[in-house]
């Protein structure tokens, strides 16, 4: 690629910067383009398909997750109110949470946090 001249308002009039061979050539040709056509960028479609179906099967991998703990939750007895006050109560099963003695609630809401961050990370992309 021959290198370019260019001037910019920062640049007294006759001085020519000629960038580096290089990732610098090439921004400062891309950059000096007037219609803007010159850009030439990969998608990488592949890969972020790729990524996707990564982040999907995670998301599958938590869900199933959620479904353990919803299975055990409705196999307790029927006389554990505070199971399923915790299952209708965001209060409630927050407060349980924090509690160091409860660490059936406290997974529970470690699997809401992770879901959370990857529910952010999937919409995103």
């Amino acid at each position: 690629m021959p290198r370019r001249q260019r001037n910019t308002d920062a640049e007294p009039a006759g001085s020519a910067i000629i960038p580096l061979d290089g990732f610098p050539c090439l921004a400062d040709f891309i950059a000096s383009d007037p219609d803007h056509t010159s850009l030439v960028f990969k998608r990488f479609d592949k890969l972020a398909a790729r990524n996707v179906l990564y982040l999907q099967s995670e998301l599958a991998e938590l869900q199933a997750k959620q479904e353990v703990f919803d299975a055990e939750d409705r196999s307790v007895q029927h006389g554990d109110l505070h199971i399923k006050e915790c299952a209708m109560n965001w209060e409630s099963f927050r407060d349980a949470s924090r509690q160091p003695e409860n660490e059936k609630q406290k997974k529970r809401m470690e699997l809401v946090n992770i879901v959370r961050v990857k529910m952010k990370e999937y919409r995103k992309i």
